[in-house]
């Protein structure tokens, strides 16, 4: 049943990291394709810096939301852990330090999502620089 299980976790972690991959090449090409591709030897290619803003906070949401995932199903894991301890008290007791570890995860994320949040709109809010 515990490999069946993990194999569940893996194939799911393997699915959402290819899923994020996937989306940031896709970023990448749109990027390359709006500004004519890779610049030749000695010139550059012009930046646009509201494209570098918005790639880096949809990295840091693919990020968040990654790991927010991995927490969750620790946290499945873990109840289901807990309910077939049939009695083991150390069982029991792994899986709970691991529930209210897993909490205290995801709260973090959630609070390191807020203050990015915030700052991005205070920047925005203060320099009038629209992303």
């Amino acid at each position: 049943m515990k490999l069946i299980f993990s194999l569940i976790i893996i194939v799911l972690g393997l699915s959402l990291g290819l899923t994020a991959s996937a989306q940031l090449g896709e970023q990448i090409q749109n990027s390359l394709d709006q500004t004519g591709g890779m610049a030749g030897f000695g010139e550059s290619a012009p930046l646009d810096s509201s494209d570098l803003v918005a790639n880096i906070g949809q990295l840091i949401s693919i990020v968040l939301g990654l790991v927010g995932v991995i927490f969750f199903i620790i946290i499945i894991y873990s109840g289901f852990q807990w309910m077939t301890a049939g009695g083991n008290e150390d069982t029991v007791t792994t899986a709970k330090k691991r529930i209210i570890n897993s909490v205290i995860g995801l709260v973090i994320i959630f609070l390191a999502y807020l203050i990015t949040y915030f700052i991005t709109q205070t920047i925005i809010n203060t320099t009038g620089y629209e992303l």
